[in-house]
């Protein structure tokens, strides 16, 4: 069902799109591209909005965490705000203490999708990104077609450009599973499938190596509560107030591969998240608290929910040694994100 969600300050319509199927449900803006609401049942049956959000489009135009959104054309950090394609060089709008992030000044997350297709459980939609815009080359046609199945909530995206450019989207939802106004999540259980990380320097930005998590405070392979190593010492940990890094995903390159797994303490819900990216950025919204009234009223806090972001590696397109964020002309750009939720086993 499609209804109006307001209007931008030069007019234009903005809708949602509620999805169900069996006992979830999701909301979907065309702002963004934004996951405003994914609901699903706890252990006794209640139903918990696992996804933070706000009520209203002012607030997303005004917030600046991401919240629920797509980020492109590139997303996290792009060192120094530049790059080199095909010998040529492209200069990014700095956003992020010298770098670019997340896709410039107006990127994805602040544009109006087009609704390509609707039904009960999915909708399309598409954005039509122009050569040079936030200076990157190439018209981009970009698809992301959510669907709701009975267990899941699945992302699929494909694209394809008339020049050589560079693309790695993700979805930036914050979740938490014990409803998004219950405050902070270090007790939440989570496991994420990787032996190693991208090291950064102190603006987060990676340095080109990639470190084995044994004997880190990153050592996330066994289920174990968020909070455990979230006020380490360690360099990695202590410069982002918390978890804001990029895993490496186990797993044969392109295959659709588990990423991580959560689980709320007291609502058992569980939550697995597979994907064909390489990487996931695992933010525990170390800087979320604001006095910005949220859904229902709420405010939300420092950790007061994590994005699971599946990523291409951040600066892929400036470290040879990282998996290519390329995208040819004429190539099709695809990748898949699906997040599962599970109870019983909880149980």
């Amino acid at each position: 069902m499609k209804k109006s969600f307001g209007f931008m300050p030069d007019g234009r319509e903005v809708y949602m799109i509620e999805l169900h199927s069996g006992k979830l449900s999701a909301k979907v803006l065309t702002y963004g591209a934004i996951i405003q609401s994914f609901c699903v049942p706890d252990k006794d049956g209640n139903i918990k909005d696992i996804v933070l959000g706000f009520d209203n489009l002012e607030d997303y135009i005004e917030q600046d965490k991401c919240f629920g959104c797509i980020v492109g054309r590139c997303t996290n950090r792009i060192s120094n705000a530049s790059f080199k394609l095909n010998g040529i060089e492209y200069k990014l709008y700095k956003n992020s203490q010298g770098n670019s992030s997340h896709g410039g000044k107006i990127g994805f997350s602040k544009k109006i999708w087009d609704i390509d297709n609707i039904s009960e459980n999915s909708v399309t939609l598409h954005l039509f990104s122009p050569d040079m815009e936030e200076n990157y080359p190439g018209d981009l046609d970009i698809y992301v077609r959510y669907t709701l199945t009975e267990k899941s909530l699945r992302l699929e995206y494909n694209g394809h450009c008339n020049k050589d450019t560079i693309v790695n989207l993700t979805n930036h939802a914050y979740f938490n599973l014990e409803g998004h106004e219950s405050g902070d999540i270090s007790n939440h259980l989570i496991s994420i499938n990787a032996d190693y990380f991208l090291r950064t320097d102190n603006k987060t930005v990676p340095d080109g190596t990639i470190v084995s998590v044994a004997g880190t405070p990153l050592d996330l392979r066994q289920l174990q509560p968020i909070g455990n190593n979230i006020d380490s010492d360690y360099d990695q940990i202590k410069w982002s107030k918390g978890f804001d890094r990029n895993w490496c995903i186990n797993g044969k390159l392109g295959d659709f591969n588990k990423a991580c797994e959560l689980i709320g303490p007291n609502s058992k819900i569980k939550l697995e998240m597979y994907t064909t990216q390489p990487g996931i950025q695992l933010y525990t919204g170390n800087y979320l608290g604001s006095d910005r009234k949220a859904k229902d009223g709420v405010t939300y806090v420092d950790r007061g929910g994590y994005a699971l972001e599946a990523q291409g590696y951040p600066d892929a397109i400036n470290h040879p040694n990282f998996p290519s964020v390329v995208l040819k002309a004429g190539e099709e750009y695809k990748e898949k994100t699906e997040y599962f939720v599970d109870i019983e086993k909880c149980e």
